[in-house]
């Protein structure tokens, strides 16, 4: 069935259930970036599966959320399903060592495809609030910097009024970047968009960061669980005059936003090697592996 606002409760016993780490089927993500994921979900008591049909894309299902010793005869009925449906091998999208280890333990052949730019990067909430520790000194060297270039920078939790102004922001930060007739940051806005009318609904947050009174950066995201908030958007200006202002949103979005976070999710970085150098430089506790597995 489609998902529904009203299905989060049902929805988050699951993923609480399950210890689930992978932050792109966390429920706001699946409503707010539908055209990305296309996802259906089925209950069944304990058990749940969650199947991805994204337009112009191959079909898969992510991870089955059910007990080890049902997984065997989930992993059959769905190839069977797959077959008949799609006229498809199944794929399983975003798996992650445990399940692989799982999937081996049945004796299913399979092959592995590695999507290297799809694993995703969990950080220590307090590591980031805090910027304590050699690992993350430059960090915070910059971020001393920019408050002290900056002395009326501060942030706040983002409300469900500023959403035309964050608009306006992000509508200028696609200019910075020269990628304003980009089609992923055209479905990003209109993500943006639907987060913000989800709000209303579910546990949406994140921070806006002024400088002069004039919004310089926002983030937005939501709990995957209660102990990990996954961040969906962050975006800064791109100024060199505003260098370190990246530094200030993540810390602030984990201290605003999450702060009563255990771990803190940055999703992954998509093999872009900029993304992927600053990701890893904020020093992860754990990179979640999410292959794709082909029966």
């Amino acid at each position: 069935m489609i998902l529904r606002t009203q299905d989060f409760e049902k929805y988050q016993a699951y993923l609480e259930r399950y210890e689930v780490e992978n932050s792109k089927i966390a429920f706001a993500n699946l409503l707010a970036y539908e055209h990305f994921h296309g996802a259906k979900v089925y209950f069944e008591e304990e058990k749940m599966i969650i199947l991805s049909t994204p337009s112009g894309k191959t079909p898969s299902i992510f991870p089955p959320l059910v007990p080890r010793t049902d997984l065997a005869g989930y992993l059959y009925a769905m190839k069977k399903y797959f077959r008949n449906e799609f006229n498809s091998p199944l794929f399983i999208r975003d798996c992650d060592e445990d399940f692989v280890a799982r999937v081996n333990c049945l004796g299913i052949d399979y092959e592995r495809i590695i999507n290297r730019g799809q694993w995703e990067y969990i950080y220590r909430a307090e590591d980031i609030r805090n910027l304590s520790g050699r690992k993350l000194h430059k960090k915070k060297n910059r971020l001393n910097k920019f408050i002290g270039s900056h002395p009326s920078y501060y942030s706040r939790k983002i409300q469900k009024h500023d959403r035309e102004k964050v608009l306006d922001f992000f509508d200028y930060w696609c200019k910075q970047k020269g990628c304003n007739r980009d089609d992923n940051l055209i479905f990003e806005r209109e993500s943006i968009i639907k987060l913000f009318e989800l709000m209303d609904f579910l546990p949406i947050s994140g921070i806006v960061t002024f400088v002069d009174e004039k919004i310089r950066g926002f983030s937005l995201g939501s709990y995957l669980r209660k102990d990990t908030f996954v961040v969906f958007v962050e975006k800064a200006d791109l100024s060199k005059k505003y260098e370190g202002l990246y530094v200030a949103l993540r810390r602030d979005t984990a201290k605003i936003a999450a702060p009563d976070c255990t771990f803190i999710n940055l999703q992954q970085d998509l093999d872009i090697p900029g993304i992927r150098k600053s990701k890893l430089s904020w020093k992860p506790a754990k990179i979640l592996v999410c292959d794709t597995l082909k029966i």
